[in-house]
């Protein structure tokens, strides 16, 4: 009887580890993003896995009074020095993250900050119903708390369906198009 109630416990805690495991990679969706410190929410960003690498495309951003500023406006914010003058709305600004499974995180890619040149080295994973995103330069970063959004959050938008990542950056986070 001792040997089948432990048989059962070992069963149930690789059940349990393998569910944390999944929960934790789970990572693709519709998140809204928050600057450092911030209490509401900049803008929603849709993480999406292609090729086995999860890239990240902004969709809305918020300004400080709470206006929507959509991807398909036509009067948004360029990224002025990448190539095209691209708009920061529907930019692939978390490209190349890729599964650690010993970390139990996705990491080895970049973060762009649409406003300034220079990407960062970029971690994901799960905390329950928050991501967690850690931004990096060198041995300097912060880590900030993203939550979930969904379909009605997009102020009638539809999310990409199949998205082909658009990067402007290599692996080494060298600008790569001309």
């Amino acid at each position: 009887m001792i040997k089948k109630m432990m048989g059962l416990v070992f069963l149930m805690c690789i059940g349990l580890s393998s569910a944390v495991a999944q929960s934790a990679s789970d990572v693709t969706g519709l998140w809204f993003m928050y600057d450092l410190n911030a209490k509401s929410p900049s803008g929603i960003i849709q993480i999406y896995e292609y090729e086995g690498r999860i890239y990240g495309r902004t969709l809305l951003a918020y300004d400080a009074d709470g206006t929507v500023h959509k991807h398909t406006d036509e009067e948004v914010d360029r990224a002025r020095y990448l190539p095209g003058n691209p708009p920061t709305l529907g930019l692939d600004v978390i490209w190349g993250l890729t599964w650690n499974e010993k970390k139990n995180r996705y990491d080895d890619g970049h973060i762009l900050d649409p406003r300034k040149k220079n990407p960062y080295n970029v971690q994901l994973h799960r905390d329950g119903d928050i991501l967690k995103m850690r931004g990096s330069l060198g041995p300097f970063g912060a880590t900030i708390d993203w939550t979930r959004a969904t379909t009605a959050d997009l102020d009638g938008l539809k999310s990409f369906s199949n998205p082909v990542p658009v990067v402007y950056y290599d692996e080494k986070g060298k600008l790569i198009r001309n």
